[in-house]
């Protein structure tokens, strides 16, 4: 199992934007108020705020008409919204790479992979003092890595090579 072979499994298995079916269900839920046009669903990420409302976090006294921002997302398309609901993202490059590779430089004993990932061992753990979790251990979590499923998952390794860590000690 390489870490070339798992990120092409991550790829091929991550869904961006999956919503719990929970979420979706029912005359409450996410998938009725679309149909019904209550919420309207954009795919894209935000590259601009063009209202300044959302800056201060104030709606703008003196417009009682002006209380929605407008955005520009890198989709090349504005849109004009009351709130943002739910803005996440599940970009492909490591989150943080910038300082990664800054820190990578300076050292020669932590491994990064060929996508740019921190390679971790099976504890996520990258160096005897740094463990992972999140997007950054996703080689070793998989896909849910950045999920609350995955957060369990990172705990679960991390406090249990902690404890033997400190029971060796």
């Amino acid at each position: 199992d390489s870490f070339i072979e798992r990120r092409n499994v991550i790829q091929k298995e991550r869904k961006a934007g999956t919503i719990s079916a929970s979420v979706s269900r029912g005359k409450d839920g996410l998938r009725y108020a679309i149909q019904s046009e209550h919420v309207h669903w954009h795919e894209g990420d935000i590259k601009d705020v063009v209202s300044s409302s959302l800056i201060t976090l104030e709606k703008d006294k003196n417009d009682d008409n002006h209380d929605s921002l407008s955005l520009s997302l890198t989709s090349g398309k504005s849109i004009e919204v009351d709130e943002v609901i739910l803005a996440t993202g599940f970009g492909k490059r490591p989150p943080g790479s910038e300082l990664i590779n800054k820190i990578v430089r300076r050292r020669d004993d932590l491994p990064i992979c060929p996508c740019g990932y921190p390679a971790t061992d099976k504890s996520l753990r990258w160096h005897k003092r740094i463990f992972l979790a999140g997007a950054l251990a996703e080689l070793e979590l998989g896909p849910s890595a950045r999920n609350i499923a995955g957060a369990r998952l990172a705990s679960e390794r991390i406090v249990a090579a902690a404890t033997a860590a400190a029971t060796t000690s």
